[in-house]
């Protein structure tokens, strides 16, 4: 235990003094993920987005479609779209407020310049078609993304984590790689 939390105060201590990202970067990723599904392996490939509130800390948001064990097309959005879906027709100025709400939120540490290690969590999820019981089901996606940056701008990340189904309770190992480009100071 204590070799533990010596370890994370080394790397939380070391990610003070190198190139994170900073508030108001958008990090825009182009991803493939593959989820486990005992039976099936359920490949999804989409576009991810991190804006950084600081270094330390980004909003997410994931936006993929794929071919599910059926061979019919199944898709996974940010609960928030739905709102946006419903909105058009009800609160139409709403609706580009709703779309922003991010799916869920990551940790960023920098243990050098060209590795971030960053866990996350994603308790906004909707799955489109994953389960051929329910064509739409609420997800939370958790796991940990490694960010390996050949620049400052660009980054390769391979992904390992897991989706939890609400409603039927299933958990999805997942995992997968992005391409990723961090856009500086966009936003605030």
């Amino acid at each position: 235990m204590k070799k533990s939390l010596l370890i994370l105060s080394a790397v939380l201590l070391i990610s003070v003094f190198v190139y994170p990202q900073n508030k108001g970067d958008l990090r825009i990723g182009l991803y493939q993920q593959t989820y486990n599904t005992g039976k099936y392996n359920l490949p999804q490939f989409g576009v991810s987005g991190e804006l950084f509130l600081n270094k330390s800390i980004s909003l997410n948001y994931n936006y993929s479609m794929g071919i599910n064990a059926n061979r019919e097309v199944m898709g996974h959005i940010n609960v928030a779209s739905i709102g946006v879906a419903l909105s058009v027709w009800y609160l139409y100025e709403l609706a580009p407020y709703i779309f922003m709400i991010p799916e869920g939120i990551s940790y960023h540490a920098y243990p050098n310049e060209k590795v971030e290690i960053a866990p996350y969590i994603n308790p906004l999820g909707a799955e489109i078609n994953f389960n051929e019981n329910y064509p739409l089901l609420l997800s939370c996606s958790f796991g940990i993304n490694l960010h390996f940056k050949p620049t400052e701008k660009f980054s390769i990340t391979p992904n390992i984590g897991a989706m939890w189904l609400y409603k039927t309770g299933e958990i999805n190992p997942s995992f997968g790689l992005s391409l990723n480009y961090n856009f500086e100071n966009l936003i605030f």
